[in-house]
Parts: C-alpha cells; structure tokens; sequence
C-alpha cells in the first residue's frame, strides 16, 4: 500500500476519526487534508470518496464551534451521486442537517433555513422522496421554517411527513409521535389551542405505548 494510494488514504480518514473523536482536532484536520489531497488526484473531486473527506473537513471544525471555517467544505462536499455511491459513506445530507442546527442555536434562521433545504435535496436524491431519512430532513425544513414564524408553511411540511411515516412506519413509532408533538406546537403557536391539545396528547399517547411495548421485550 503506497503512501499516495486510495487504501492509504481511507487508511488516513479512519486515523483522523479516532483523533477527533479524541480531541486531537489539529491532528485530524491534517490527516483528512492529506486524504482529501489523495482522493482528489487518484479518483477526482466529485468521487463520492472525495465529498466524503470534504464533510469529515467539515464535521471536525463544526465540532469546535468553528462555522465559518466548516462551511465552504460542506458545500464543495455535496455529491449528485445515488444512494449505492453513499453506502458505508457518510451522506453530505448528514453534515449539512448538522451545520443547520448549528445555526438554529446561533439564530441565525436564514442560513439554518438554507441549508436545511440543500440537506433535504441530498437526501431526496440519495434516498427517494418517502424515505425515513428523507422524511426526518423534510421535517428539520419545517423546523426551520417556524423559526423564521412561516408557521402556514412549517404546518403543511409537518402534515404530509406525518403522513408519510404514518404509512411507512405505523401510527405508534416514536417518530411519528414526535412530528405530531412538532405538528402539535405549530398549531399552539397559531392559537388553535383545541387541535394542539389533541395532537400533544396523541403524541403522549404513542411515546407511552412506545416505552411500554420496550419494557415488555427487556423484561422477556
């Protein structure tokens, strides 16, 4: 294995996991520049192996607080390729869901907003329009979309994902019943108070069920 070979490279990204994950951020940011430097000769920068290195790029200063540096990775890091591309990969969908919260918690709603969007145009790519992973960054969009009080709109998101995992995932999965807690606060926040009652105690109702149904199995 030679020290310019995609191998060595791979061998590099998993090197600098293992340093972020223990706090050696300088450390991980020099092996993924490496990897990505690799990458970007042997398989080009739109190989799904090269966005993959730019969202680790990204993930490892988002970690840190660092927005302003993270950000121009996780946009070069996005890739128009299917979900078989992204197997064993992590999806640029996930980074850019990540970099959006981040924003969210600095209120800076817009930019959140906009990459919520782009996270969920990845996912729907990758994954199809009714995929669980699809679904879940519909919702962060609707999320987003209360924050800036477009309530209307954050409410219809809210209800056609709720019905999506309805079907998909059954009436009494948890994350049904927290899209219906979500469903249920939009409603509170436009002063329908009777329909937010009822939608909160439906999703109370489920979580319940929910934490029941595993108490059964660990006690079997």
């Amino acid at each position: 294995m030679g020290s310019e070979s995609v191998e060595y490279a791979s061998v590099l990204h998993n090197l600098a996991v293992l340093d972020f994950e223990q706090g050696q951020f300088d450390d991980a940011t020099r092996q993924l520049r490496r990897a990505l430097k690799i990458h970007e000769n042997r398989l080009g920068p739109n190989h799904p192996a090269s966005a993959q290195t730019l969202n680790s790029l990204s993930a490892v200063y988002a970690g840190q607080g660092q927005i302003a540096e993270a950000e121009p990775f996780v946009h070069a890091g996005t890739c128009d390729s299917g979900e078989g591309a992204w197997r064993g990969r992590r999806c640029p969908s996930v980074t850019l869901d990540n970099l959006a919260s981040q924003y969210r918690r600095r209120s800076q709603r817009a930019i959140a907003l906009d990459l919520s969007l782009r996270s969920y145009q990845i996912a729907r790519k990758v994954y199809g329009d009714r995929h669980p992973l699809t679904c879940l960054r519909l919702r962060t969009v609707a999320v987003s979309y209360a924050g800036l009080r477009r309530l209307p709109e954050a409410k219809e998101l809210l209800q056609g994902i709720l019905n999506i995992q309805q079907e998909s995932l059954g009436e009494y999965n948890p994350v049904v019943a927290t899209t219906i807690a979500n469903l249920a606060a939009i409603n509170d926040r436009l002063r329908r108070s009777v329909e937010a009652d009822t939608l909160y105690q439906c999703a109370l109702d489920i979580f319940q069920r929910s934490r029941f149904n595993e108490m059964k199995l660990a006690t079997r």
